[in-house]
């Protein structure tokens, strides 16, 4: 009973139970505007899956987290990968990397085969993406407190991100999750000089997204920031920041022999539109036009969120906290397209960091989140009503 009330008392002291009640309460909200999305018009565009009533699945508290990429990731746990026509000009799975797929289907083994559904395998996704997403929050929490040793601020943060318009993504059958969970802690073991721990982490967020890879550059700032720069000072236990790429190239090895394309994964994103290289029309021109349009909240958050992120090079212990932030911004813009911006940001924290860091006002903080929550609840609608998003 004495340990019982040790472990309740050690709950209480740590972050978990604010990060539990806001999560729930921001995922409560939403539910609520699920509820109610059947009054507002569906997207006619896709008449046929409104009048059955469900995206993939027919349980509608499962449903509505399932949308759009959720269907490909879906049919990489049923079917594997598989090229039927050209992957540069027809979607394909080879667009979508492997990680978050083949964990769903790794657990599912622990589940009968009698339950095994299309909507198990949701299921299971959701669960792993909400447990991540708390178990992020929590690191996330320790992470910036290190900044800012106030209660008050980290707090702010967790409001902050769980109010931000694309953080509902962060429950759905997507990545985010699993990105946001290994970039925390690939940061934080480079931080703490465990390279094993960082270089395990960094080898599984290159095979989430593309971007994965892309944390080895961070990575590498901290080591040299660990080493003052100086190569004399090169600890032997870095050697396992080696290790980094295996993972890709055994994926990429793999869809050379299903493909005849090495770079297959990134060959096929071609078909999504993503080698359109016209930032001036995307980014600037959209604004010249009189409709409302999402692409339009793109490009603002865009570059608010570059901005913050040049910030977070100066004002964050490392910079190397900037770079991932700018990485992970960037290499999207540089596609030249606005779709999915709102999405993509979600992960680069350090910008929320520096965002907090930049406005200090509690009033002024908590203010932003109330409109970026306003805008995740218009979003959250227009997803559950088969609208295309982030």
């Amino acid at each position: 009973m004495n340990k019982l009330n040790l472990y309740f008392n050690k709950f209480r002291q740590s972050p978990l139970p604010f990060i539990l009640f806001i999560f729930i309460i921001c995922r409560l909200i939403l539910l609520l505007a699920a509820w109610f999305s059947g009054y507002f018009l569906p997207n006619p565009s896709y008449q046929h899956f409104v009048d059955q009533g469900w995206f993939l699945s027919p349980h509608f508290l499962i449903d509505i987290w399932s949308r759009w990429d959720a269907e490909w990731y879906l049919n990489i746990v049923n079917n594997g990968y598989y090229v039927i026509d050209d992957i540069q000009s027809t979607y394909s799975t080879v667009a979508f990397f492997p990680l978050f797929p083949l964990l769903v289907k790794v657990i599912s083994l622990l589940v009968p085969k009698a339950l095994l559904s299309q909507s198990m395998f949701l299921l299971i996704g959701l669960g792993v993406n909400n447990t991540l997403l708390v178990a992020a929050l929590y690191f996330l929490y320790r992470f910036t407190d290190e900044f800012f040793h106030s209660e008050i601020f980290n707090k702010a943060i967790i409001v902050l991100f769980l109010a931000y318009p694309a953080s509902f993504y962060f429950s759905c059958f997507y990545t985010e999750s699993l990105f946001l969970f290994l970039s925390i802690f690939c940061l934080w073991a480079a931080k703490k000089g465990h390279w094993f721990r960082a270089a395990i982490f960094c080898g599984l967020l290159s095979i989430t997204r593309p971007q994965g890879i892309l944390m080895v550059l961070p990575i590498g700032i901290l080591l040299l920031q660990s080493m003052q720069w100086k190569l004399k000072n090169f600890p032997r236990s870095a050697f396992w920041l080696l290790l980094i790429p295996v993972p890709l190239l055994l994926y990429l090895t793999y869809m050379q022999a299903l493909t005849g394309d090495f770079f297959a994964p990134i060959t096929a994103q071609a078909a999504w539109g993503k080698e359109t290289s016209n930032f001036k029309i995307n980014f600037i021109d959209i604004f010249l036009t009189p409709e409302a349009s999402v692409y339009k909240i793109d490009a603002v958050l865009s570059f608010i969120f570059i901005g913050l992120s040049i910030l977070s090079l100066f004002s964050l212990p490392s910079p190397a906290y900037g770079v991932f932030a700018l990485l992970i911004i960037l290499m999207p813009v540089i596609s030249g397209t606005t779709v999915s911006m709102t999405r993509y940001i979600a992960v680069a924290f350090p910008a929320f960091i520096a965002l907090v860091k930049a406005v200090k006002k509690e009033i002024l903080i908590y203010s932003v989140a109330a409109i970026f929550f306003a805008i995740q609840i218009f979003y959250f609608v227009g997803w559950v009503n088969y609208y295309w998003l982030a």
